[in-house]
């Protein structure tokens, strides 16, 4: 499957199994949006996937996807970034 270039959300990605997704996607040059509850963890994610990886493509949005009003504008403001 071609992964490089291609765009990846990922949820719960500020640890554990989300983290490691977003990385191994990065690994293999995809445009990357970690989604998760909270800012601070999620911008030490995104910055841990980047500087393993190489790929600065990599974003991070704080959002809690158990909103149900929270769905468009997670969809919006991942694809401004990707």
């Amino acid at each position: 499957m071609k992964i490089k270039g291609e765009a990846a959300l990922v949820t719960g990605a500020s640890a554990g199994l989300g983290r490691e997704v977003a990385k191994a996607l990065a690994a293999r040059g995809a445009r990357v949006v970690m989604v998760a509850r909270g800012k601070d963890a999620l911008d030490a994610a995104v910055t841990d996937v980047r500087a393993s990886t190489g790929n600065l493509d990599v974003h991070g949005l704080a959002f809690d996807i158990g909103e149900k009003e929270a769905t468009p504008r997670l969809a919006g403001a991942a694809a401004a970034l990707v």
